[in-house]
């Protein structure tokens, strides 16, 4: 059954608990406030916003005020309308009072761009005018309760373009988030400092979520209006590490990346991932702590470090193995990191559109030696799969498990390599019964939900961009 809100509230207050013990800080909120601020949850209907009474309250887009997508994480709100600022404030206020272990509460707009208010009062300015008065309200509040909890505000979707005339007042409340979106390929390497930022129109902006050189154009106008703290939130693990099933050349972008931070001018980097990415290892993860903590480690010491006390022994034929297999699977000609790739991907009738794996000969030869390397490591993991250390004896398994999915994921591409889809759409099938069969004992170390939408709406596994689980098994 599904978890009920106060039972999603218990685990979350256990979790933070255990956060304030290590000795971290705290981060918290971000999309989706609104659901506790007006005690609605989950999918809702335009009943159930009636019989809260708040029709007024959302955003009029074409003349009507409705909820989007029937979720608040994708709806606006009307946010020049002094009640919506009031509750939200009165909101804020009572959270952190009430959970005053946050060091860092997070105040986002919707998960949705070309979503905003078209109301008189809302098109004066721009969302980002709209936004800053609201975390301003806040702020003001704050200090009236004597409050210290720090304000992050994000650079993401419409609120990529800097507000026209509104300014925070009192900037050492807020630290500046900027969803930075790239295409995991070149990374915050080198680009075009002279991308310009084209005109802010309401509900009617294009631009490519993933294009890093416009990002960077948005985040230093930001910066000319803002000069505190800031750090970037980016999406390497969320999903993008499945197309690389042997996580070394992620690994290594992410390093790369995260060493840039210093000459970009932000201070640090969250990662907005699953928090289950531990097939076939935790390396990346461990690795971006040791690298934000000291970028000047090398893959060397950090991969030694890991490796070896992951794996015992053997660990150097691990990160052999690993490194193979990330060649092997050609990551890049997977690869397809737009958001929106379920509908750019396949034409109007469903049918996947044509990706660079697909017949072709070079890549079908790597994608057929997988099967043989995979068979050749089971030797090494059934000699350490009993190791007597419980922490290594787990790694193995999770690499056990891992070598039967690369097996399957590297047939379904060897045959769309090969140039037979229905053929890869079999094997899909297959290894979606196994991910299921294989989820409730692995449950924290993979995401079913993510690996699963890759390799529907990215490798082109599934029979339409739109299937369930159950018409794609």
């Amino acid at each position: 059954r599904p978890l009920s809100v106060k039972e999603a509230d218990d685990i979350t207050h256990r979790l933070e608990m255990d956060i304030k013990r290590c000795g971290l800080s705290l981060h918290s909120v971000g999309h989706d406030y609104m659901s506790p601020a007006f005690d609605l949850y989950g999918q809702i209907t335009e009943e159930d916003v009636d019989r809260k009474g708040m029709r007024d309250y959302l955003a009029l887009i074409n003349g009507e005020r409705k909820i989007m997508h029937n979720h608040f994480r994708y709806t606006n709100l009307c946010f020049s309308n002094p009640a919506v600022r009031r509750r939200l404030t009165d909101f804020f206020v009572n959270y952190v009072t009430e959970k005053p272990q946050v060091d860092f509460l997070h105040i986002w707009l919707a998960d949705s761009p070309n979503t905003n208010c078209e109301c008189e009062n809302c098109k004066k300015g721009n969302v980002s005018d709209q936004y800053i008065k609201i975390l301003n309200d806040v702020d003001c509040a704050f200090s009236a309760k004597g409050i210290k909890t720090k304000i992050v505000f994000i650079m993401y979707n419409d609120s990529c373009w800097a507000p026209m005339s509104e300014r925070l007042n009192n900037s050492d409340r807020f630290i500046f988030m900027s969803a930075a979106r790239q295409n995991y390929i070149s990374g915050y390497t080198d680009y075009d400092k002279s991308v310009k930022i084209p005109e802010f129109v309401l509900n009617g902006n294009t631009t490519e979520k993933t294009n890093f050189p416009l990002n960077m154009s948005f985040f230093r106008e930001w910066r000319k209006i803002f000069k505190g703290d800031a750090f970037f939130f980016d999406y390497h693990l969320y999903s993008d590490h499945y197309c690389d099933p042997g996580y070394c050349q992620i690994s290594r972008r992410l390093m790369r990346d995260l060493k840039l931070l210093d000459n970009i001018g932000v201070n640090g980097y969250m990662h907005c991932s699953t928090p289950r990415k531990n097939m076939p290892t935790s390396y990346p993860t461990y690795m971006s702590g040791k690298i934000l903590m000291d970028p000047t480690l090398s893959e060397e010491e950090i991969s030694k470090e890991y490796y070896s006390a992951a794996f015992g022994k053997d660990w150097q034929k691990v990160y052999a193995y690993l490194n193979r297999l990330s060649e092997l699977f050609h990551p890049d000609l997977v690869r397809n990191t737009a958001l929106g790739a379920a509908d750019e991907m396949f034409d109007k009738n469903g049918v996947k559109i044509h990706l660079p794996y697909m017949n072709n000969p070079e890549a079908l030869e790597d994608f057929l030696k997988i099967g043989d390397v995979i068979s050749d490591f089971e030797t090494v993991i059934a000699e350490n799969v009993r190791h007597q250390d419980t922490c290594v004896r787990k790694s193995w398994k999770i690499l056990q498990v891992h070598a039967k999915i690369a097996r399957k994921l590297a047939e379904g591409l060897a045959a769309g390599a090969a140039g037979d889809m229905a053929a890869a759409q079999n094997v899909c099938r297959d290894l979606v019964k196994q991910l299921r069969a294989f989820e409730e004992d692995y449950v924290y170390d993979f995401d079913f939900y993510l690996l699963y939408r890759r390799l529907k709406v990215t490798f082109g596994f599934a029979t339409h961009a739109f299937s369930s689980v159950a018409e794609d098994i």
